[in-house]
């Protein structure tokens, strides 16, 4: 984080590798989807891997303060976050899509589940009002395809599912962005 009238360092934390999904600020919160460091979790040294270690590693999606960048909640998760998480301010949540397909959405001030759905999901989610769009990967006839889907904001259920087209990238799932 830097100072915007200086441009100087205010605080830095180590994000688990130079691929990782972008942070959002909702709230006075830096939301992030690093390996989190299970030993001391925001100060994240370099080579530290998680909740496990080697292959065993897991993930976290954490809430860092502002101010100072230290940890105020993470929530353990199934993989690496596919791309930058996306924030609904009007409920205080935070949706996001991790590489092994699974949609989450959080509450922003606590980092409770709200839902999270396995979809096999390609896409990070976006909003359109109280729905949000994903795009899914499927087999079909012995393809690889991919289908856009709708799901409920509330709650996470399918609300629509759009004919596939051909899709011979979309492999899901990955656990990592290294994988992916």
């Amino acid at each position: 984080a830097v100072a915007t009238e200086t441009g100087e360092g205010a605080w830095r934390r180590w994000r688990g590798g130079p691929r990782r999904g972008t942070p959002a600020a909702p709230r006075g919160l830096a939301s992030r989807g690093p390996r989190v460091d299970g030993g001391a979790q925001g100060t994240g040294e370099p080579g530290t891997t998680g909740f496990g270690g080697g292959d065993g590693r897991r993930y976290g999606f954490t809430a860092l303060r502002l101010l100072n960048g230290g940890p105020r909640w993470t929530r353990r998760i199934s993989a690496d976050v596919m791309n930058a998480p996306v924030l609904d301010a009007a409920e205080g949540t935070v949706l996001f899509t991790t590489m092994d397909g699974v949609v989450w959405k959080l509450d922003q001030q606590t980092g409770r589940v709200v839902w999270r759905k396995r979809l096999h999901a390609t896409s990070a989610p976006w909003l359109d009002g109280e729905r949000v769009h994903v795009t899914v990967a499927l087999r079909q006839d012995g393809e690889r395809k991919e289908r856009a889907v709708v799901l409920a904001k509330a709650d996470g259920a399918t609300e629509a599912q759009y004919d596939p087209v051909d899709a011979p990238f979309a492999r899901r799932p990955d656990t990592s962005v290294e994988a992916g």
